[in-house]
Formats: structure tokens, C-alpha cells, sequence
């Protein structure tokens, strides 16, 4: 290598191991370079140092005399010799981890990858918990459980036998945990009524879980209508892609939706034929789909999805594939829906990603709805603006994984990826694609964060996406059966909140919750990390709220002073507690800060953030202990349409969102 040559170490950038810094041998990440021989060696660490998916790189420069054949560059990562703690590896699994050598020995800007790569397998940690899924089938209920590490990965090396139990006691059945999961199924008839919520503890000598809700008389499917593999900018092959969904994130329905400009024709032929072998009717539905990735001014990013097996990708350029094509393809999203248009067998959802969609060209005769939540956050900005246009759209929850976890996406050290991905939920008797395609295509579904609740709306008859006309006067009828206990269900008509309904007992304890978002950028996150203190008296039964990531919430708890670390992207997060009522409150975080009695907490209300959607509400609550209810809003209406929708929230801030029945009044 020549003096002024350059050797690259490049990794995927969807890895989050901890960035390598070559400068302070305490701190953690510490990092070193050494040759043997008689050129000088220096390194940094550049996140776009390589090409997309290969982006982060360790750049070496090579100085000062040359390198010749037989000498070495040795880079350590993580030296702990001078004090640091070491560098955190990536926080989710992956076989063959695989760090790439690009060479420049001439000093020219051009690189070359060298043959030989070195891979490690990267493995799930110690199990923290269980995850217990519960699914309607027949006549029966199919129970899953996962010992699941502390940021959320299956914990292979779990081997138990666990009970699963009635909630009233009753030991129903016993299943083997075998690397970290296993299944069971119960029979309906040795429980209660098919009408009523079911849950079930599945628990063993260490952990124990209940089970999301399930409604025999009222199936609900759930999906993950978005993510990607290895092939484009995610983790681990297709194929485990699809068994990971159907096998360990116990979904009924995915779909795998690439970016466009990275999926090969090569790869598109592949994928239709993995997405036709892996669906079985009654027991796992797949959908063939592909991100289309025009950046935001020309629309930006839409997840086109196909009914059937085979279909032609359309992609908005080639701009990773071909220099010959790379500027071919639709343009626009315009150019996208004119392309798609008049068509029964395609269906386009916004997503709020890397290159926001937009609301410019939206047909809903293709749009029925768009991606309200993902791992990168959560857009009830979006919604609220699309209501606005006139645009009735529903809801779908998606993950956008990268992490080789459809269905069960966690947070990750990722800076862009903090929140859990979403998940669809399609009540239907039948799992069938023909069947989840109707209910798709015509919004008959509903959003969450991730959780799976029980979640049923109907007006006059009418249920998700359906339109009703009525004489004036709406009964809006929610029923739901949480994951948690309840802490609000908001009626929402034309995009405004027209009426809430506090599900907590008594008011004897105050809260303080914030969201945010940096709703048209990449980086969409918000820092809200900072404290709280009172003038007078202590801190009591202090409950934090909404915070996912392993690393983040409370950090430090003083009687009178709490701290905590606090990062949003449209997802709310924030505290309960119990103080004295004469107390006066300090709020300092980066996004405001500010003092406020007790005793006039519920009546505070910031949203003043200048760029970042968000808000700031202080209330006072009781005890949230419902996590079923049902209940009736009534609204007056004025002439012409209006679209009604349902906004859930539970206590441990998860979030769902029905799609808009459309209602109709001539008076």
C-alpha cells in the first residue's frame, strides 16, 4: 500500500453496534489501528463511508512511508486495556455478521473489496421475560410463547416447560419451551362464553406472561404488511424473513416491501416465488409487495401491494442496479398512480420513512389507507393533515423492519429506530388472502403500536371503513379488550378530537406525558431527556410510562427530583405519580421547561415547539385498572359526510387506532 493509500472496514447500516471513536481510550467504543510495518497508521469512523446498505465504514489512512506484502494492519475494536468498558456489539441477532475490506493502495479515491471477509454470528442474550400470543382458530385457541432477552429477541437457549392457565387459576394445558418457544392450543369449550375477552397465563419457574385478548365470535388477524431482508437493506435472508413472521412473531399475514432501487430483477423473481409457496390458506397469508422510494419532492416513499402471486415491478429509478437504467422508472407519484390506476389487484400505502410520502396525488380508489405507525414512529400528524385534504383514509400499523423481526420489531441503539414496530389487525372469520385483500382494500382494519388489542367499531350497523347515512344524530358503540388497563378512548371526527372518555378511577394522582416528532426529515426523533423537582414535600408511587428502549427512562429517583432519558417520534411517554397539593413543580427538558402549581396541573398544555409536532399535557388522573370496556359517544351531526374514528390508549402507552366509518346526514 502505498503512502497515501486507504483501507476501508465497512458494515451494514442497519447494524446498531456501537460507533467506533478512536480518541478517548476511557470512554466506551474505544477503538485502535497498528501496523507492524513502517507507514503510519491513523483511523476514523464515517457512518456514510461506503455505499448503501454497506455505508458505516472505519477508514484508515495510510501515511508517512508505505505497507509491503507480509506486513499487517491490526484494528481492535473495543480495546479496554486504558479503561473503556469496550464496544457494544449489535442488539438483535444475526449469522454471518460481516465486515467488508475495501482497499485503495494507490491513493486514487478508488476502491477495490478484497476476497476475504471476516463474519461473526451475533446471538441473543439471557431470557428477561416471556411473550405470550393467543389466536382464534375453529373451535380452538392457538397459544404461543417466547422467552424473549432484553431488547426483545428470542432467547434461544431458553429450554423450559411452562402451564398455561385460565386467568381464574385452572392449569389448561403444559407446552415445551424448546429454543425459547413454544405452542399449544386449547379448546374453547373448556373455557367461558366465545363472546366474551379470553386470556390466558402461560408462566414457568422463572417467567410469566398473559396473553393478548381473543374474541372467538370475532376473530381478529394480524399482520405485518412491511419490512425488509438482506436482499435490500435489512437483516438475514428472505426465507427466514417469512418463517421468523409465521414462526416467532406468531403473525397471521405479512408482507415483505423492499425499496425499490435495490431489488434485482434477479431478487423479484425469487421473492414471487417464496411469497406464492408460503401461503397457506386458513394458516398463513403472504403478500407480494415492494416499497416504491421516490424521494419527497417527487411524493416519496408508497408500499404498492399485489393480490396476487406474480406481478411486474414498477420501480421510481434503478438507482442501485444498472448505470445504463439507473434514471429509469416513474418519477413521481403521480406518474405512480396514473401507472396503477383503475386496477382492483393493487393496493398503495403512504409511509412515513426515510423519504416521507406526501398527500398530493392520494386516490383512494388505490389508497384506502396509510402507515400510521412503524419503528419509525408514529403519525397521527399525517392522519390529522389527510383529514384536512378530505381524504377518509384508515389505518394500517406496519414494522418497516431491518432487524430480521417482522412482527415482533423492538427498539434498537439504531439512532432513527427507538420505538416498537406496528402491526394491522383485520377482524375476519376467515385467513385467507382473498379474504384479508377485500378487508384491505376496503379499510375494514385497524392500526396499533404493536400491541394486540381488541378493538370493534360500529355506527347504526356499520363497522371500519363502511359508510352509513344517518338522521342527525350518530351512536358511535366501542368495544375494546386491552393488553393493559385502559387510560382513554378519543372519538375523533374529520381529524379533531370531538369527545374523550377518561377510563381511570378516581383523580387522586397527577400526569405529565409528552410526544413529539420531526414529522418531514429522516431523523424524526425528539429528545425530551431531563427531570423534574418540587419546591416542597416528595415524590410518590412514581410510574413511568411508554418508555420501550431498554436504556431509556428513569434514571435517577430522589424525593424530590426525578431524572430520566426520553427520546419520541410521534409516541407519547412520560410520568404518574403522587405529590403534595401545595407543591410547586419544575419541568426542564431540551424542548421546554417551565414551573407550574399542583394544584393547577390540569390545566396545562404546551404545543408551542416550533418545527416539531408535539405536545406537553399535564393532568390529573386516578387508577387505571380496566383493560375491557364498552361504551357509546354520541354526536350531533351538521349536513354532509363526516369520518369517525377511535383513538385507544393504555396505560403502558400503547396506542390504537380504528380505520373512519364515513356517515352521511342530509339535516
Amino acid at each position: 500500500m502505498d503512502d497515501g493509500s486507504t483501507l476501508k472496514v465497512a458494515t451494514s447500516m442497519t447494524s446498531d453496534w456501537g460507533l467506533p471513536q478512536f480518541d478517548d481510550p476511557t470512554a466506551e467504543h474505544y477503538c485502535t489501528v497498528s501496523t507492524n510495518g513502517d507507514a503510519t497508521v491513523e483511523a476514523r469512523f464515517d457512518p456514510d463511508g461506503h455505499t448503501r446498505p454497506i455505508k458505516h465504514a472505519i477508514i484508515v489512512d495510510v501515511f508517512d512511508d508505505s505497507l509491503a506484502p507480509g506486513d499487517t494492519i491490526t484494528l481492535t475494536l473495543g480495546e479496554t486495556s486504558e479503561g473503556s468498558l469496550g464496544i457494544q456489539t449489535q442488539t438483535f441477532p444475526e449469522t454471518d455478521f460481516v465486515f467488508i475490506g475495501f482497499i485503495d493502495p494507490f491513493g486514487t479515491a478508488e476502491f477495490v473489496r478484497l476476497e476475504d471477509e471476516l463474519s461473526v454470528d451475533i446471538v441473543s442474550g439471557s431470557a428477561t421475560d416471556f411473550e405470550a400470543i393467543a389466536k382464534a382458530r375453529d373451535e380452538m385457541v392457538d397459544v404461543s410463547v417466547r422467552a424473549i432477552d432484553e431488547w426483545g429477541n428470542i432467547s434461544r437457549r431458553y429450554n423450559s416447560v411452562a402451564d398455561v392457565e385460565s386467568l381464574s387459576g385452572e392449569i389448561l394445558a403444559s407446552c415445551d419451551l424448546e429454543n425459547g418457544i413454544a405452542h399449544t392450543s386449547i379448546e374453547t369449550r373448556e373455557v367461558v362464553s366465545d363472546e366474551e375477552p379470553l386470556r390466558f397465563t402461560v408462566s414457568d419457574d422463572h417467567f410469566q406472561a398473559t396473553t393478548n385478548p381473543v374474541v372467538p365470535s370475532n376473530p381478529i388477524r394480524w399482520g405485518d404488511l412491511h419490512g425488509q431482508s438482506e436482499e435490500t437493506v435489512g437483516t438475514g435472508s428472505v426465507e427466514e424473513y417469512f418463517d421468523f413472521a409465521r414462526n416467532a412473531a406468531f403473525l397471521d399475514f405479512v408482507s415483505h416491501v423492499g425499496n425499490d432501487f435495490q431489488i434485482t430483477d434477479e431478487f423479484w423473481e425469487r421473492l414471487q416465488k417464496i411469497v406464492e409457496s408460503v401461503n397457506t390458506p386458513d394458516e398463513f397469508v403472504s403478500f407480494l409487495g415492494y416499497e416504491w422510494s421516490a424521494n419527497t419532492p417527487n411524493g416519496g416513499d408508497h408500499n404498492i401491494y399485489f393480490r396476487d402471486d406474480s406481478a411486474e415491478i414498477v420501480r421510481s429509478s434503478h438507482w442501485q442496479l444498472d448505470d445504463e437504467t439507473r434514471y429509469q422508472g416513474l418519477k413521481s407519484a403521480s406518474d405512480l398512480y396514473d401507472y396503477y390506476g383503475g386496477r382492483d389487484d393493487v393496493l398503495i400505502h403512504p409511509h412515513l420513512g426515510g423519504r416521507p410520502a406526501t398527500l398530493d396525488n392520494i386516490d383512494e380508489s388505490l389508497t384506502p389507507a396509510f402507515e400510521i405507525s412503524s419503528v419509525w414512529g408514529v403519525f397521527e400528524w399525517f392522519a390529522t393533515e389527510a383529514f384536512e385534504a378530505g381524504h377518509h383514509l384508515g389505518f394500517v400499523g406496519g414494522s418497516d423492519d431491518h432487524t430480521g423481526r417482522p412482527g415482533a420489531s423492538y427498539p434498537t441503539n439504531h439512532p432513527f429506530f427507538l420505538v416498537r414496530g406496528g402491526l394491522t389487525g383485520v377482524p375476519s372469520e376467515s385467513l385467507t388472502r382473498e379474504e384479508l385483500w377485500n378487508a384491505l382494500q376496503s379499510s375494514q382494519c385497524y392500526a396499533t403500536t404493536g400491541a394486540r388489542i381488541h378493538l370493534d367499531v360500529d355506527i347504526d350497523g356499520a363497522s371500519m371503513g363502511e359508510c352509513i347515512t344517518v338522521n342527525g344524530t350518530s351512536e358511535i358503540d366501542v368495544s375494546i379488550a386491552g393488553t393493559a388497563p385502559l387510560t382513554n378512548v378519543d372519538l375523533f371526527c374529520d381529524g379533531e378530537c370531538i369527545d374523550s372518555v377518561d377510563c381511570t378511577t378516581g383523580a387522586d394522582r397527577y400526569e405529565i406525558r409528552w410526544s413529539g416528532i420531526r414529522p418531514q426529515v429522516r431523523d424524526k426523533v425528539v429528545d425530551w431527556s431531563g427531570g423534574l423537582t418540587l419546591d416542597t414535600g416528595s415524590f410518590i408511587d412514581v410510574e413511568p410510562f411508554g418508555f420501550q428502549h431498554p436504556e431509556h427512562g428513569l434514571t435517577s429517583t430522589a424525593p424530590m427530583s426525578l431524572e430520566w432519558i426520553s427520546k419520541t417520534a410521534g409516541n407519547y411517554q412520560g410520568l404518574r405519580f403522587n405529590a403534595p397539593t401545595d407543591a410547586t413543580i419544575s419541568l426542564r427538558t431540551p424542548m421546554y421547561s417551565g414551573s407550574f402549581a399542583i394544584d393547577t396541573i390540569s390545566k396545562e398544555r404546551i404545543r408551542d415547539f416550533g418545527p416539531v409536532k408535539g405536545e406537553i399535557v399535564c393532568r390529573e388522573v386516578g387508577a387505571a385498572t380496566t383493560t375491557d370496556t364498552a361504551l357509546t359517544f354520541t354526536d350531533d351531526l351538521d349536513a354532509g359526510t363526516h369520518a369517525y374514528h377511535v383513538r385507544v390508549r393504555q396505560a403502558d402507552g400503547e396506542i390504537a387506532w380504528s380505520s373512519p366509518i364515513s356517515v352521511t346526514t342530509d339535516h
